[in-house]
């Protein structure tokens, strides 16, 4: 079960679309990804976030002003979007982001741990045997090799 979960989540933590504008971040598959370096990811993370939830806030409310002021009967997509906003407590609101936040820290934590056990695997497992090079570098044509008497 362990090592399905590794692979899931190894799977994710492969895919270049999901580091999006942090790509440039991310470590060899070998390298132990520590603590500190997941938080800065989070931090960096939310920088990226908060600007974009800033602006489709601003467009919603955007979006309602201009509705309610051009048309009698506002579409339904506005009509939810008060009442949403009207009739939800603070406390269900709060709830809601605490939830995203648990879920995202969970996740972040499950594939801290799936690419450091994968990449304590790669680094115990026996590298392959280098080749032997033909010749000495820098030097051609490689020398002749002897095989038996020369007369």
């Amino acid at each position: 079960m362990a090592d399905a979960l590794e692979r899931f989540f190894n799977w994710q933590n492969d895919m270049d679309w999901g580091w999006g504008p942090l790509l440039y971040l991310r470590p060899p598959k070998n390298v132990r990804m520590t603590l500190r370096f997941w938080l800065k990811l989070f931090g960096i993370s939310i920088l990226f976030i908060a600007p974009v939830s800033a602006a489709l806030g601003v467009m919603l409310v955007y979006y309602d002003h201009a509705t309610a002021k051009h048309h009698d009967t506002k579409i339904p997509p506005v009509v939810v979007t008060e009442n949403w906003i009207n009739r939800t407590p603070p406390a269900t609101v709060l709830f809601y982001g605490a939830l995203a936040i648990a879920i995202s820290v969970v996740g972040c934590f499950c594939q801290h741990w799936a690419w450091n056990r994968r990449a304590d695997r790669l680094n115990r497992e026996p590298s392959l045997p280098q080749p032997i090079a033909a010749a000495v570098p820098g030097v051609w044509p490689p020398p002749p090799t002897v095989s038996g008497d020369i007369s």
